[in-house]
């Protein structure tokens, strides 16, 4: 197989495991958006280290918009699209790993049957 099949192969899998990641975590945060919580960590300062989700019905659609808030209640708005992209970064980069050490193990295990 030439180099530039493989990148081509390898690229487009990355593309459509980037795709499927994105709407399985779509899915999931309608299903329960308090999930966006769980990047507050990463989001908030060390100030506001309260994470509260505000949802807003507009016509037939809803928005998940995350605050921080501080111990006397003060907030700023980390936004609807942020915890979404962080979380997704996270979703893939977990996926990839496991995907990974399938493809190692899997590649070790071929080549230790054929050196035998």
């Amino acid at each position: 197989m030439t180099l530039r099949r493989r990148l081509v192969r390898w690229a487009s899998t990355l593309g459509a495991l980037l795709v499927a990641t994105a709407v399985v975590l779509a899915i999931v945060s309608m299903i329960w958006p308090g999930m966006l919580k769980v990047v507050a960590p990463l989001l908030c300062d060390a100030d506001h280290r309260t994470p509260v989700l505000v949802t807003t019905y507009v016509g037939e659609g809803t928005t998940e918009t995350m605050y921080c808030m501080g111990e006397r209640g003060q907030t700023y708005q980390v936004g609807d699209l942020w915890p979404l992209v962080v979380l997704w970064a996270c979703f893939s980069a977990i996926v990839l790993v496991v995907l990974a050490i399938g493809r190692s193990r899997r590649l070790l295990t071929r080549s230790r049957t054929t050196t035998t």
